[in-house]
């Protein structure tokens, strides 16, 4: 289940945050820091994603929702239920937070990126 998502958007997200560090010029340790962070911020991003298209305002989203379910999508909400999925992308957040530390304050922007995306409604 994990890999599946890891696949999607979330190994989109984790390749250009790290192509941002390889262009910034970042040590290895760092790149490998922002690659642990992308790893988990994706997976997030993508827990949140398969929530929306269950619980999100059409209005909000600018697409529809229900799509995943209408297509028999495996997603967390039809594996695991909304309660255990939002507790996941928590996890999966705190992860990405934590992966942030050997940067310290030059992590500060990906820390607040990862903590809206976790609470996004659209």
């Amino acid at each position: 289940m994990h890999q599946i998502h890891r696949l999607k958007t979330g190994s989109l997200i984790r390749t250009c945050i790290r192509i941002g560090g390889v262009l910034g010029g970042l040590a290895a340790a760092d790149l490998e820091a922002l690659g642990r962070y992308g790893k988990h911020v994706g997976l997030a991003f993508q827990i949140v994603d398969d929530i929306l298209d269950v619980v999100g305002e059409e209005a909000k989203l600018g697409k529809g929702t229900g799509s995943d379910a209408a297509q028999a999508k495996i997603t967390f909400p039809s594996v695991f239920g909304l309660e255990a999925s939002r507790r996941l992308a928590q996890e999966a957040t705190t992860e990405a937070i934590r992966a942030l530390e050997p940067l310290g304050d030059r992590g500060a922007w990906l820390r607040d990126l990862s903590l809206y995306l976790l609470r996004r409604d659209r």
